[in-house]
């Protein structure tokens, strides 16, 4: 089933049109059972009665929607959910990590949570 908090899902059917909806809560609960992020093992698995070749070119093109942006999507997540998760004059610790993986230099923002982290944005 579909495991996102309300708060994402009322936001989401907001950014996209039901079908596009509808996709993201099938890929969501994809990658949630299948635990990798391979286009191509993603679309076997897609519930669409269409070739595999048509499965992996319909979510290239659900990927690539201008919909997709950290600033209209991701920010007003975080941004709602810090401000029901934490009261105002409370301190929100932020960490700055760098990452080099080959040639390919990763900035990136992390909010800390509990024991862990999650990522704001990154560069």
């Amino acid at each position: 089933m579909f495991q996102l908090p309300q708060f994402y899902q009322e936001y989401l059917k907001k950014q996209f049109n039901l079908p596009q909806y509808l996709t993201l809560c099938l890929l969501v609960n994809l990658l949630q059972n299948l635990k990798t992020v391979r286009l191509e093992e993603m679309a076997k698995l897609f519930p669409y009665p269409i070739k595999l070749r048509s499965r992996i070119k319909k979510l290239q093109r659900f990927l690539s929607l201008k919909n997709w942006k950290v600033e209209t999507i991701w920010f007003p997540i975080l941004k709602s959910w810090i401000m029901n998760q934490w009261e105002s004059n409370k301190v929100i610790y932020l960490v700055i990590d760098r990452t080099q993986w080959q040639n390919i230099n990763i900035l990136m923002v992390s909010l800390v949570h509990h024991q862990g982290a999650i990522p704001v944005y990154f560069i």
